[in-house]
């Protein structure tokens, strides 16, 4: 039961961070494109502190599961494979957000950029947010992939089910 709960927090996490990222970068990065270049800083002042809470919520379960179920599945090289492979996505979109989007972000949040050097952040911004995007997907897919194949390998009791014959 418990490898059940952690699978569901890799997986579900990893599949809503992925989500976070492309509603990001498909619906408000094009929103972002069409405003002129104050009149974003502006909505990015005002608005960038909701989008952390959706990322920490998303994100934090996905590298609990996942962190716990590599140190689970250590000694089995194909899944140890998948989970560093689902860790190496949501570490490579972690580490992008906080080597350029945070401090990216502070500052646009404080609004004293000229309108070319917003428009050119923005630019820099959603270009950088593409391999977040492709990252988290990686993370997501590896999860869930990791987890059905360790469905299928693993005996019945690592998954938290009796073993045939037992009532």
């Amino acid at each position: 039961m418990k490898r059940l709960v952690y699978q569901n927090l890799a997986v579900v996490g990893g599949a809503m961070f992925a989500g976070v990222m492309l509603t990001i970068g498909l619906a408000l990065g094009r929103y972002w494109l069409g405003l002129d270049p104050q009149e974003f800083a502006s909505w990015f002042q005002a608005n960038f502190i909701l989008l952390l809470p959706c990322v920490m919520l998303t994100l934090t379960p996905a590298l609990v599961g996942v962190a716990w179920l590599l140190k689970q599945d250590w000694n089995d090289k194909r899944l140890r494979r998948g989970w560093l492979i689902a860790l190496a996505g949501l570490g490579l979109a972690s580490l992008i957000t906080l080597v350029y989007h945070l401090p990216a972000n502070f500052r646009l949040w404080g609004l004293d950029q000229t309108d070319s050097e917003v428009v050119s952040e923005l630019r820099w911004w959603l270009v950088l947010h593409i391999p977040r995007i492709i990252a988290g997907i990686v993370g997501a897919v590896a999860a869930l992939w990791t987890s059905l194949e360790s469905a299928r390998t693993l005996p019945d009791t690592a998954v938290g089910r009796a073993p045939a014959g037992v009532a």
